[in-house]
């Protein structure tokens, strides 16, 4: 059996729809951005004064985008009116048409109060309707004057804006729901005891002495994931200084366990460091063994502020360290600008360094620049005997890595400080 014919109605509508989506890029806006603007497209389309979007909530009519150049109170965004009542709701339910050309004359308008209260003549309408099939409101355009021109086609029209709506409206929907459970993820971990830390040592090469440890936050909760996607995760929901901040303190709560000539390295961002209420948790630590770790990969939006804070920090002691050189793109400018006391060679640098002549190359330079600025160099990553031989030879002072002493508890932290000679 052979598929019906589409019609030429049919037709030209989905091909609106293909060349609006196009134009205005659903896959790239958000709907604050795009509602406004279908709003204004299909106001202008229709030549029509007054365009909104309703959004339905429970028995309420509410106004969430409205463009109506007479600024009438009654068409304010967030002002509602009874559901039951609105064109909005009849159109959804059949009990009006799409396109009505003069309400003041239409039989199923013209006794209506909100006729005569917002002066509407020509109206056009169509649902927005969600992919779950809820109704969220509808997507309206109308004239204080009847206009016997529109056509259903004109409707048509208003369905596609109003689909490319739903469109939209769905994906944020799905995002804040993404969002919300995203934010009950991380604060679960933080308040069950799912978030711990491990300590890796960090060693001096030349005598394999203990001088410091970076501390590494560790998650035992689903989804399995790896520490730096939980810390991706709460940057992308607004927690990055919540959970940074309880990472700092749990990191620094070894310190006073470790012998005195050894430092805690704690990592957090520029973000992180630049929040009052994450700085406070360093008012309880003796600063001069304490080193925050920046990451590279940070983009720092007011470098002005970052070093203020560093420096104001450094007069009680603190050392700044620039966290994986090697592997992203912001490495020297977070050198050049906030001139770290220490700089961490990123394991992908630090790996078969002993057989790629490029590696050493790069990194004769570095060792040339941190001796000249003062400045230390911790190798990261480091894995095998080979490499550490050929750090060592080259000038490379502090090194930590699977090959010296993989991450691990507090506890066995302690027993090996204990152990040392």
């Amino acid at each position: 059996m052979s598929r019906p014919k589409q019609s030429s109605s049919e037709d030209e509508t989905r091909g609106l729809k293909r060349l609006l989506s196009e134009s205005l890029d659903l896959r790239c806006v958000t709907a604050d951005t795009l509602l406004p603007r279908l709003v204004e497209t299909a106001r202008l389309h229709l030549g029509m004064e007054v365009g909104f979007i309703s959004r339905f909530e429970d028995d309420l009519r509410y106004f969430r985008f409205t463009q109506d150049p007479r600024e009438s109170e009654l068409f304010a965004i967030d002002t509602c009116d009874a559901r039951e009542e609105s064109y909005c709701q009849r159109v959804v339910d059949g009990r009006l048409p799409r396109v009505i050309h003069d309400a003041q004359r239409h039989p199923g308008t013209v006794n209506l109060k909100i006729t005569r209260d917002y002066g509407i003549g020509a109206f056009v309408s169509a649902p927005i309707i969600l992919k779950d099939g809820t109704v969220y409101g509808s997507l309206c355009c109308f004239n204080f004057e009847a206009n016997q021109a529109l056509q259903d086609r004109d409707g048509a029209f208003v369905a596609v804006l109003a689909e490319m709506a739903a469109e939209v409206i769905d994906r944020d929907i799905e995002a804040g729901r993404e969002h919300n459970e995203t934010v009950s993820r991380i604060r679960r971990a933080m308040d069950s005891g799912a978030m711990s830390m491990a300590w890796q040592p960090i060693i001096n090469i030349s005598d394999n002495k203990l001088v410091g440890a970076e501390a590494l936050a560790r998650f035992d909760a689903e989804p399995r994931r790896p520490p730096d996607a939980w810390f991706a995760d709460a940057a992308r929901a607004g927690l990055t200084s919540e959970l940074e901040k309880t990472a700092l303190m749990m990191g620094l709560a070894l310190l006073e366990q470790l012998p005195e000539d050894m430092y805690i390295a704690c990592n957090l961002s520029a973000k992180a460091l630049l929040d009052p209420a994450v700085r406070t948790v360093l008012d309880d630590f003796e600063l001069s063994r304490v080193v925050i770790e920046l990451t590279e990969h940070d983009i720092v939006a007011d470098y002005e502020a970052l070093i203020k804070t560093i420096n104001e920090l450094r007069t009680r002691g603190l050392r700044i360290a620039i966290d994986d050189f090697g592997a992203g793109y912001a490495c020297f400018r977070h050198i050049l600008f906030l001139r770290p006391d220490l700089i961490k060679l990123d394991m992908s640098l630090v790996h078969d360094i002993d057989n790629q002549e490029t590696k050493r190359s790069l990194l004769e330079a570095m060792i040339g620049f941190a001796k000249a600025s003062r400045q230390i160099l911790v190798a990261e990553g480091v894995e095998r005997p080979s490499e550490l031989c050929t750090l060592s030879n080259m000038g490379v002072e502090l090194a930590q890595g699977y090959l010296l002493h993989k991450p691990m508890a507090g506890a066995d932290i302690l027993g090996l400080c204990r152990r040392q000679p």
